[in-house]
């Protein structure tokens, strides 16, 4: 079945009053969560924009986006009643950290337009700060910290041992462990 058809029967299906958008399978997926899961942004801003009935709470949803860099879907949602920026997966991570973690500059920016919170900590202890230094993702790294600088709560805390992941880490310690020399400059310059 071609691209343009598939589209004509899905609009006729979600045009029927009576379609539940909110079934899921034995596994527990939803429709717009399944699109998600096989890159159909279309689909599933099809469905954030027609259903006001669609439940987007606790699917997970903001964590695939940002871990794909969908952007469009991520302003769609943060759009959407009943979404939470600050939901958390199995791993305590929430979506900025998951863009954080994966170097998804575009779907940190738009996280960071709505109330996110960047102190909290996933179940390992790493805030979202920690996570982009780690794994080498300076352009977030440099964007989170801009967006700190802003907040009443100071930098030096992300690199100082005052905020320690569970381990007892702190993110200069972490960059320097993982031969991140250039973060590690940033770090120290930004000490001074």
């Amino acid at each position: 079945m071609n691209r343009w058809l598939k589209n004509k029967v899905f609009q006729a299906l979600l045009s029927k009053p009576n379609i539940d958008v909110n079934l899921r399978n034995k596994s527990g997926v939803s429709p717009i969560k399944a699109a998600l899961l096989h890159n159909h942004t279309g689909i599933a801003l099809c469905l954030l924009q027609d259903r006001s009935d669609l439940n987007v709470s606790s699917q997970g949803l903001l964590h695939i986006a940002a871990e794909r860099n969908f952007v469009n879907v991520i302003t769609a949602l943060l759009n959407h009643n009943g979404t939470d920026v600050n939901e958390r997966d199995e791993s305590g991570q929430t979506a900025i950290m998951v863009a954080a973690k994966r170097g998804n500059l575009e779907a940190a920016e738009a996280l960071l337009l709505d109330s996110t919170d960047l102190f909290s900590k996933d179940n390992l202890g790493y805030p979202a700060l920690l996570l982009a230094a780690i794994n080498g993702h300076r352009s977030v790294l440099d964007l989170l910290k801009s967006y700190l600088n802003d907040n009443p709560r100071p930098l030096n805390d992300f690199v100082n041992q005052t905020i320690l992941d569970n381990s007892g880490w702190f993110p200069l310690m972490e960059a320097s462990l993982y031969g991140r020399s250039e973060l590690v400059k940033k770090m120290l310059f930004r000490l001074r």
